[in-house]
């Protein structure tokens, strides 16, 4: 959706820098793999990058250099040819290709500047959500927010460069406490992480609950019903909170 490849986040595979201009990206990682099935998962997802990669973007990118783990064999003389790409190592210790980084930003013809505009909007409108707190408890907020919700109070207080006493005295004068922040902010974040796609074990892992029976009976307080139910009601909807 948006102008170009973007940078893959996550456990996916990654573009990694390869000397000032190419980058690295390993096909697979097969060694958790039964023996057996290795060279069939790596020629899967040799056909699924090429495959996509058209789907993407209708001109073919060449690659700087093919590396795989299997032994050379006539069958795949075809991989240079399909990845354009004239060197192919074979017999290599992990099987990987490199691209110049500038492939990173080939534009997409596909794209859709109007709905990337509309996601954008999303992102700022729940900035400005989570901004409607002000003073102290928008700042705790913000912290809070960037330590995923799991942070105590200590913690914060020493980001703030305050005492603990100072931040609870503070909080009281703006009409809050620490422990509403904290509450507010998982909740907040929980429903967020729903509303996205995550399961339920995932989002009580991603907040830091050691169970998820302890995350589902927090989140019925915080909504009055299962997180399951509120996942399954809300997913991929967009919502402003105040």
């Amino acid at each position: 959706m948006g102008a170009g490849f973007g940078r893959p986040a996550g456990n996916r595979p990654r573009i990694g820098e390869y000397g000032p201009h190419p980058g690295n990206l390993p096909a697979r990682n097969g060694c958790a793999l039964p023996p057996e099935i290795r060279r069939f998962a790596l020629e899967r997802d040799l056909a699924a990058i090429a495959t996509v990669q058209q789907d993407l973007i209708p001109v073919r990118i060449p690659a700087v250099r093919g590396d795989l783990y299997i032994e050379a064999h006539p069958i795949y003389e075809m991989f240079g040819a399909v990845f354009g790409v004239e060197e192919v190592g074979f017999s290599k210790p992990q099987s990987r290709m490199a691209f110049q980084a500038s492939t990173l930003e080939t534009p997409l013809p596909q794209a859709n500047l109007s709905t990337a505009r509309f996601y954008e909007q999303q992102c700022a409108d729940l900035m400005e959500s989570r901004r409607s707190r002000s003073g102290l408890s928008g700042r705790v907020r913000q912290l809070l927010i960037r330590h995923g919700g799991s942070a105590d109070q200590t913690r914060i207080a020493a980001d703030l460069d305050v005492s603990v006493r100072t931040l609870r005295r503070r909080l009281a004068e703006e009409g809050t406490t620490f422990r509403e922040l904290s509450l507010e902010t998982v909740g907040m974040l929980a429903e967020e992480l729903l509303i996205a796609g995550l399961t339920v074990e995932q989002a009580a892992d991603r907040l830091g609950y050691a169970s998820v029976s302890a995350f589902a009976s927090a989140f019925r307080t915080w909504k009055g019903q299962s997180p399951g139910h509120f996942g399954r009601s809300h997913r991929g909807r967009h919502t402003v909170r105040s």
